[in-house]
């Protein structure tokens, strides 16, 4: 006997969404889960319910209870609204855990398929999605929305006891379906050797669904008698992979195994950059298969003959790991060691520092500061890892870096001096994370979102720009990107025939930063964007802050003027300080200004708007002549 537990949305002081002329989703949902109760425990389900009366659970506690029942399906029983309370929408959306596999993804088709066949609506899905109650140990969850009940038609439709009978009936029939087989997905017995791994399955298996990858390729060394499957192994491999289907179609969970023995960490190839006495030695790691390292393994470094300066904290991307040091000797030796590993390297000095040359590392606290432009008279460079740099020395430094003030220097004959910076807004936005997504679809937004993410960089910000397409799928790679890269805030940015700013309803933060960034577009002499909420796939999965931009066409000076608001408006909300701005009339014929960090100054309606640190220290024409304007006050 099949176990199942059926959770009804929302309920007791939790309306749901509400039709048109005041249907309510918590009742709804109810009574399309006790017929699919009905209706399954006449096929000998073992049924549960999260709810079976107008009470209202958490949604915590709706997954503590199905946790504790541990069934073999769990379904969530919604009906769609959206924010924009648009009442011609209808369709079907199938939802499933983010990282679904095997037969929950088969249950979300047979789901939309079945709405679709006997209710007559379109659906979507399954997608993958970040709700709550799909959060939840279960491997087949999916949570349905057959309609949309702020339909005028559709929820007259959801008034009816046979009409929900029968959506219930359409639940129930795709679970039967998928359980066709035997209802088992799983394979029950594995023995993996080094030469040979067998598994074997209980439900059948479709001979020419059956597909092994090794190491990500695709394996050919595989062999099927009845449900048992042989993989015949190289010497050296990292994990394997077998996906099958059963014979009806219905997906197997994929079989996954990773070899213990394999070793992360088998050699490793190396480079030196010399600095005078500093010496940069980028290591790279790789594994048995000669592929490089994976990311976040630890190093233990040992120096003799030489001082630690710094050293990666873990390995970094394609396997990279950087070392520095202070030599004033001819050689030194490296000791690296990991679990499993060891690993000695022995570096000699080959170039020493000329008398017309300086070496340096720029720091900012504990930080070094990287990629910063380091100028000496007409040489430059960019300063390497951990801020080291060398250069010509022409009597004078002046440094240049995104998020700190520009720095002029007197240059004693000296090595190894270590220049401190001095960050703007006391350093509060540096590595903050800003990822912005826009599609190729949208050309204004496209330079929208350039020039934004230009503006926000020279605050010392983190930004991130990522092209996709108006496609679902695209937005679900963005949620992916969000998730895995964590950032402090994410803009989607789109066309549209008006601007208009998005955020979702339950999350505070996003509305704190919008409240911020409206502020701004008030401060200025220009239509502020119409805030409101959105229920869109991008604002409502991802579990960090999150903003939809609607901006429309514009000339160049609106577009800076849309641009400088979100800028100011970040600036306040992660310092804490409000950015202070000043109209000033028209101070100069010239039709651009910047500031000295590279800021563009707006310029609209025949007016500049500067803030107070701009005034202070005055601005530059675009061909580089300085303007003091405090006695334009």
């Amino acid at each position: 006997m099949y176990k199942i537990v059926i959770d009804a949305g929302h309920g007791g002081g939790e309306a749901g969404a509400v039709g048109p002329t005041g249907l309510k989703e918590k009742d709804v949902n109810l009574r399309v889960a006790l017929h699919l109760k009905e209706f399954l425990k006449d096929k000998d389900f073992e049924v549960f319910m999260t709810r079976e009366s107008d009470t209202n659970l958490t949604l915590s506690e709706r997954v503590l209870y199905t946790n504790k029942i541990n069934p073999d399906i769990f379904i969530s029983i919604h009906h769609n609204s959206n924010a924009q309370r648009n009442n011609n929408v209808n369709r079907a959306e199938i939802y499933v855990p983010f990282n679904a596999e095997g037969p929950c993804l088969t249950l979300g088709h047979y789901i939309r398929k079945g709405i679709s066949d006997s209710m007559h609506i379109d659906g979507i899905g399954p997608i993958p999605a970040k709700y709550t109650v799909l959060n939840n140990r279960i491997p087949v969850s999916v949570l349905v929305e057959p309609a949309y009940i702020i339909n005028h038609e559709q929820e007259a439709k959801l008034r009816l006891d046979d009409y929900l009978r029968k959506e219930a009936t359409a639940l129930g029939q795709s679970v039967i379906e998928l359980f066709r087989d035997g209802g088992d997905f799983r394979f029950y017995a594995q023995q993996c050797q080094d030469s040979e791994c067998l598994i074997t399955f209980k439900s059948p298996i479709f001979p020419a669904s059956l597909a092994a990858y090794l190491d990500g390729k695709k394996w050919e060394h595989i062999k099927l008698t009845d449900n048992k499957i042989t993989v015949r192994l190289p010497s050296i491999w990292k994990n394997i992979t077998i996906q099958a289907f059963t014979e009806s179609g219905v997906r197997f969970f994929p079989f996954k195994k990773e070899n213990k023995k394999f070793k992360e960490i088998s050699s490793f190839t190396q480079s030196i950059r010399e600095f005078g006495n500093l010496k940069l030695l980028e290591l790279h790691f790789l594994d048995e298969l000669g592929c490089a390292s994976p990311q976040g393994l630890g190093i233990e470094v040992v120096v003799r003959g030489a001082t630690l300066v710094a050293k990666s904290p873990k390995i970094e991307e394609h396997g990279r790991f950087y070392v520095l040091v202070n030599m004033p000797s001819t050689s030194a030796r490296i000791e690296m060691s990991n679990e499993g590993f060891q690993g000695v390297t022995e570096i000699r000095a080959v170039e020493k520092l000329r008398g017309d040359e300086i070496a340096g590392i720029l720091v900012f606290g504990d930080s070094y500061v990287e990629n910063a432009l380091v100028k000496s008279g007409n040489y430059s460079t960019v300063t390497d890892r951990f801020g080291v740099f060398k250069i010509k020395n022409k009597g004078e430094l002046n440094i240049e870096k995104e998020g700190f003030e520009s720095l002029n220097l007197d240059t004693a004959s000296k090595e190894y001096p270590v220049i401190k910076m001095k960050p703007l807004y006391k350093g509060k936005l540096l590595h903050k994370k800003v990822r912005i997504f826009h599609t190729e679809e949208d050309t204004f937004g496209a330079y929208f979102a350039d020039f934004l993410s230009n503006q926000l960089a020279r605050t010392g910000m983190d930004v991130v720009c990522t092209v996709g397409h108006r496609t679902l799928s695209d937005d679900v790679n963005f949620v992916r990107e969000i998730e895995k890269t964590r950032p402090d805030i994410s803009f989607k940015i789109e066309d549209s025939t008006s601007n208009a700013m998005k955020y979702y309803y339950r999350d505070d933060i996003s509305l704190s930063i919008a409240q911020h960034i409206m502020y701004y577009f008030n401060k200025v002499d220009m239509d502020a964007p119409l805030l409101q909420e959105c229920s869109e796939y991008f604002i409502i999965h991802p579990t960090l802050p999150r903003i939809v931009l609607n901006v429309k066409d514009a000339n160049p000076s609106q577009l800076l003027f849309l641009t400088l608001p979100v800028v100011f408006g970040l600036i306040h909300y992660f310092t804490g300080r409000s950015v202070q701005i000043k109209a000033l009339g028209d101070i100069s014929q010239e039709s651009l200004l910047i500031d000295e960090n590279g800021f563009l100054i707006p310029r609209f309606k025949n007016k500049f708007y500067l803030t107070e640190t701009q005034i202070r220290r005055g601005v530059y024409t675009v061909d580089g002549r300085y303007m003091e304007i405090k006695k334009n006050l």
